[in-house]
């Protein structure tokens, strides 16, 4: 499988939700592991958003055997895919 290509934000948001597996993490959790400030759901919460998606399309193209799913209320894990 080739390399991941990722921005800064979105290697941190695979970091945070790999060290976390197989367990999830709060929407919360995640946006206080990669901005740092606490969580308002303010414009940050669109670009966490943003990058989440953008991370999904580029584990996906690679042909990684993981996804990362989402619940609202729950928030973000890493679950493996068979292929």
């Amino acid at each position: 499988m080739p390399p991941l290509r990722l921005q800064k934000k979105q290697g941190q948001i695979l970091e945070v939700l790999l060290r976390a597996y197989p367990n999830g993490l709060s929407k919360e959790r995640v946006h206080f592991a990669v901005y740092g400030d606490r969580y308002d759901g303010g414009p940050h919460l669109h670009c966490l958003e943003s990058h989440i998606s953008r991370l999904r399309v580029a584990i996906a193209d690679a042909g990684y055997p993981i996804a990362i799913k989402s619940a609202r209320y729950i928030g973000y894990w890493i679950e493996e895919v068979r292929r």
